[in-house]
C-alpha cells in the first residue's frame, strides 16, 4: 500500500506548535505531544478504519514501596511495552515506559501500563512524520510551525457589550471563577465537588465551566500524582456527566489531569502550594 499524495503531504507538514506541550524533567525543558492527539492524527490522516495498534509486549520491571510526601505508604511501579502499529502493509515498532504512584497498588499497576502502552504508540506513529512528533526529535525544531498568529483589530465595544459598574461588580465572583481564582474554602483532602447550578427548574444546568475550573485548581495544588488520582476517582460521576454534555471540555480537563501527572513524576514542584 502506498499513501496518497494528500497524506504524505500531510505527513511531511510541519507540526503546530500549538500541539506542541512540554514539561519539566531533570532539570530539562522537553517537548512532546500528548497521546490523544497521536490517536486523533492517525484517525484524521489514515482513516478510523486503516491503521491498527497491537501490544505486543509489556513487562514489570519494578515495583516497589515508598513514602509520599504526605508521609503515607504508597506503591511505586514502573511497566516497559512494545507497540506494533500497522497501516497497510506498513509495519512500525516503538518502544516506551511508564510510572505510576498510588496507595493502592492496582491503581499504580494500572496507571503504569497505561502509560507505557501509550508511550509505546507514540513512538512507532512517530516515524512517519512531523504530525505525530518527529519534529521534536529535531534540537533546532525547524519543522515546528512557529508562525505568529494573525493580528486582531482593535475594535470598541459596542453599547450592548458595555456594562454598568453595578452590573460588572456582580460579575465579578463568576468571571474570577472561570479564570480559576475562587472564593471559596479549598478542600485540605480529596472529595467530591458540588457542581453550581445556573438557571431554573426544568431548565436548570450545571456551570461546568466553574465545576472544571474548580477541579483543576485543586488538582494543580496536589504535590503527589497519587492525590491527584484520589480526586479523579471521587469526582468519577461528575466527570461522566461533563463528558457526555461537553465533551470537548472534558476531553481538555483530562488532558490537563494527564499533564499534571506527568509534571509531577518529573518532579515538578506545586504552583499553588501555600
Amino acid at each position: 500500500m502506498g499513501f496518497t499524495e494528500k497524506q504524505v503531504a500531510e505527513l511531511s507538514a510541519k507540526l503546530s506548535k500549538d500541539d506542541v506541550k512540554t514539561r519539566t524533567q531533570a532539570g530539562r525543558s522537553l517537548s512532546y505531544i500528548e497521546a490523544w492527539h497521536a490517536i486523533a492524527e492517525a484517525n484524521r490522516i489514515f482513516g478510523f478504519d486503516a491503521w491498527s495498534s497491537e501490544t505486543l509486549e509489556v513487562k514489570c520491571v519494578s515495583e516497589r514501596e515508598r513514602k509520599l510526601k504526605s508521609g503515607a505508604d504508597a506503591w511505586s511501579v514502573t511497566y516497559t511495552a512494545k507497540v506494533r502499529v500497522t497501516v497497510g502493509d506498513i509495519v512500525r515498532e516503538g518502544l516506551g515506559a511508564g510510572h505510576g504512584i498510588d496507595v493502592d497498588i492496582g491503581l499504580a499497576h494500572e496507571s503504569a501500563l497505561k502509560e507505557a502502552e501509550s508511550d509505546s504508540r507514540k513512538r512507532a506513529l512517530m516515524t512517519f512524520g512531523n504530525p505525530f512528533g518527529l519534529a521534536l526529535y529535531d534540537k533546532t525544531q525547524e519543522n515546528v510551525d512557529k508562525g505568529e498568529p494573525p493580528r486582531q483589530e482593535r475594535r470598541e465595544p459596542s453599547p450592548r457589550t458595555q456594562q454598568a459598574p453595578q452590573q460588572q461588580a456582580a460579575d465579578q465572583p463568576k468571571r474570577e471563577a472561570r479564570a480559576g481564582t475562587f472564593d471559596w474554602q479549598v478542600p485540605k483532602r480529596p472529595t467530591q465537588i458540588e457542581p453550581t447550578w445556573e438557571g431554573t427548574a426544568p431548565n436548570k444546568t450545571i456551570d461546568w465551566a466553574e465545576w472544571g475550573g474548580k477541579l483543576k485548581h485543586v488538582l494543580n495544588r496536589c504535590s503527589e500524582v497519587a492525590e491527584v488520582q484520589e480526586w479523579i476517582k471521587l469526582n468519577r460521576g461528575p466527570l461522566e456527566g461533563m463528558k457526555g454534555e461537553k465533551p470537548k471540555w472534558y476531553a481538555a480537563l483530562m488532558a490537563d489531569v494527564s499533564k499534571r501527572e506527568t509534571d509531577l513524576r518529573a518532579g515538578a514542584t506545586n504552583p499553588l502550594a501555600a
